[in-house]
């Protein structure tokens, strides 16, 4: 293993390819209702949802160290115990989508490519295709300079315009503007104080004792604990819940869990804006031990 990831260091970024082994599902529809859409589908391979034909994903994250058959990656999404099926560094001039003068390839419903040719031209090729001059030798040859100096007067800047300006990256609206607003977090005194004592792993011996339970059980393992409140809003404030949960489900409390976090969440709908409160925060092996009054 040690061998197989030497150089990997050199690179910031690593795109990681694994498998969804906990979406509980073994069929799969043709369209899907994305939480942001508000009950409307679009096509599977329109989303990232994790129930696919083939249960694989695909992430990117943030290489902070390779130590030995090690790699440490932070802004990871995936869970503990995820299989991993590969991992590829992040290369920025093939990942960065750019338009190319190259053959553009179409995959068909088959599963097939099929070649089509991309007109796209550099701009000083098309200028330099464009001149056509019939003069004596030594005419020609002061034209030619003249054409290749003002070129190359241009070059420096023009190749990292080209360059900025060949991006061509867009995604659909409802991504960008979905029909749903986000919501206001709040978080009550109870998981604030909660959150403060998340201790990381590092500081976890220290053993002190709290009403219900010692606080060496208040650790996280993958994100920093001054993270965690953040990371709590972030995915509150886009309503992570079913189209079902939303709408007709009478039942505002929401669980979910972040690293050995518990989370406790209440979404009043009755109100405008909408707004999410954290009710709690607590470990996850303190569950059913501690009551949520």
């Amino acid at each position: 293993m040690e061998h197989s990831i030497e150089g990997l260091a050199e690179f910031s970024h690593l795109w990681i390819i694994f498998v969804f082994h906990l979406n509980g599902h073994k069929s799969t529809k043709a369209k899907v209702k994305p939480p942001r859409l508000n009950g409307q589908k679009t096509g599977v391979f329109s989303t990232r949802t994790p129930h696919r034909p083939n249960a694989i994903g695909l992430t990117l994250a943030k290489i902070d160290s390779v130590e030995g058959d090690t790699i440490r990656l932070s802004g990871l999404d995936i869970v503990d115990g995820t299989p991993i099926l590969d991992i590829k560094p992040y290369i920025s001039v093939y990942d960065k989508p750019q338009i190319r003068p190259t053959t553009t390839q179409h995959l068909n419903m088959d599963g097939y490519f099929s070649n089509e040719t991309n007109n796209f031209q550099d701009p000083r090729q098309h200028k330099s295709s464009e001149t056509s001059i019939k003069t004596s030798d030594n005419s020609q040859k002061t034209v030619a300079a003249s054409i290749n100096e003002t070129l190359n007067e241009v070059s420096p800047t023009t190749d990292a315009e080209c360059h900025e300006l060949s991006t061509d990256v867009e995604s659909a609206e409802w991504i960008e503007k979905p029909p749903i607003s986000d919501l206001t977090v709040l978080f009550t005194n109870r998981a604030e104080h909660n959150i403060n004592n998340f201790q990381s792993s590092v500081r976890s011996e220290i053993e002190i004792k709290s009403e219900f339970m010692a606080l060496t059980d208040w650790h996280l393992e993958h994100i920093e604990p001054c993270d965690l409140r953040g990371v709590i809003t972030d995915i509150l404030k886009a309503d992570p819940r079913s189209t079902y949960r939303r709408n007709k489900c009478s039942d505002r409390l929401y669980y979910f869990t972040i690293d050995n976090a518990h989370v406790t969440a209440w979404f009043d709908d009755t109100v405008v804006p909408n707004y999410v409160e954290v009710v709690r925060v607590i470990p996850k092996k303190h569950v059913k031990s501690m009551p949520l009054s």
